[in-house]
């Protein structure tokens, strides 16, 4: 049986970390959108060539999460510092 214990709540970051980490998460998010572009025009290239095997769905699919990954960490950065619905809707 797997028991699940809560850890607890998170310490409150200081200011100049939380921007430096925003700042950082915003250069992986921009890279992780370029890639993932890249992905997805390898696979509509293939797509239009006649389909078949296509290794660079499984990057796409990798590309999509890791990007997933980088903006729920940036969501949850955001909520550690109190920002507002708002505030997390411009970021």
């Amino acid at each position: 049986m797997l028991h699940v214990v809560a850890s607890p709540p998170p310490l409150p970051l200081p200011p100049w970390y939380r921007r430096r980490a925003l700042d950082d998460l915003g250069r992986l998010i921009e890279h992780a959108e370029a890639e993932l572009g890249r992905h997805l025009a390898t696979v509509e290239r293939s797509a239009a060539d006649g389909g078949g095997p296509c290794p660079a769905r499984a990057e796409l699919r990798l590309a999509e999460r890791r990007l997933a990954i980088l903006r729920h960490s940036r969501e949850l950065l955001l909520l550690a510092g109190g920002a507002r619905p708002e505030d997390r809707a411009a970021a």
